[in-house]
């Protein structure tokens, strides 16, 4: 009897690990050295806080993707979906842009165990028509994933 207890504890204990650390945002710190566009937002140049809220490496849904400025206080939130594969093969966490031209528009968030993508924005989309490309040219920041 106090085996089992002590095996029920146990499956307990690790089932709400789990759960916790699914229900936590996976973050990263990265320095952007351009001012660019997250969904419909322009950000300037700085170092950002980039959450993925409300995901997790198990069970990947869309939801959101936030930039934090210096303060903490949310400067962008953009709705994002998984990417067509999970995670970006174990490499640094990263930040992706579409570059055309000067202008920088978010693309993409990859750590280790999940990868989101952002869709365009109409503003993307009119960029890219008057430069003729489908897809900019893609620009890879690494950042520092913290939990």
């Amino acid at each position: 009897m106090k085996k089992a207890f002590a095996l029920t504890t146990v499956i307990a204990v690790v089932v709400l690990a789990v759960g916790a650390y699914a229900a936590s945002p996976l973050r990263m710190k990265v320095d952007i050295p351009f001012t660019f566009t997250a969904g419909s937002v322009q950000l300037p140049a700085g170092e950002y806080l980039v959450e993925l809220a409300g995901m997790s490496p198990y069970a990947a849904t869309g939801s959101s993707v936030v930039f934090r400025d210096g303060n903490g206080a949310a400067a962008a939130v953009i709705f994002s979906t998984p990417a067509s594969h999970r995670g970006n093969g174990g490499a640094e966490a990263s930040v992706v842009f579409n570059k055309y031209g000067q202008a920088y528009f978010l693309a993409e968030v990859r750590q280790p165990l999940l990868q989101v993508e952002v869709a365009k924005s109409k503003a993307e989309k009119e960029v890219s028509l008057a430069y003729g490309m489908p897809r900019g040219e893609p620009t890879v920041l690494q950042g520092e994933a913290i939990r």
